[in-house]
């Protein structure tokens, strides 16, 4: 049984480092869509990204710089191109992700692993 044959929650901290990497990477400049399962037990699709072209710049007079939390590495945090919004996930509740491969044409290939 490789990676693919098992559900990312079981994978060990090494394997899981990679796909976060590799992931965080995609997102820095892609659209990929997430299917995971959020805490109430629903599943989600979401459209994600970490692309500033895709992130739009929101400045509202009043605002103050906000402290910095401590990034919790068991959370992914994405935009969500659809809902226009930040949203977080559990990287163990991960269950598919989609991308396209090249430039959209007619001749796009449709990824999932």
């Amino acid at each position: 049984m490789n990676n693919l044959d098992m559900p990312i929650a079981e994978w060990n901290d090494e394997q899981l480092d990679v796909l976060k990497k590799w992931l965080t990477e995609m997102l820095q400049t892609e659209v990929v869509t997430l299917t995971f399962t959020k805490v109430d037990g629903t599943e989600r699709v979401m459209k994600a990204t970490l692309s500033g072209e895709h992130i739009p710049v929101v400045v509202t007079e009043g605002d103050t710089p906000k402290a910095s939390k401590t990034p919790n590495k068991d959370v992914l945090s994405v935009y969500d191109v659809e809902a226009q919004g930040w949203r977080s996930l559990r990287w163990r509740s991960l269950k598919q992700i989609q991308f396209t491969l090249g430039a959209e044409d007619e001749n796009q290939k449709d990824e999932t692993v």
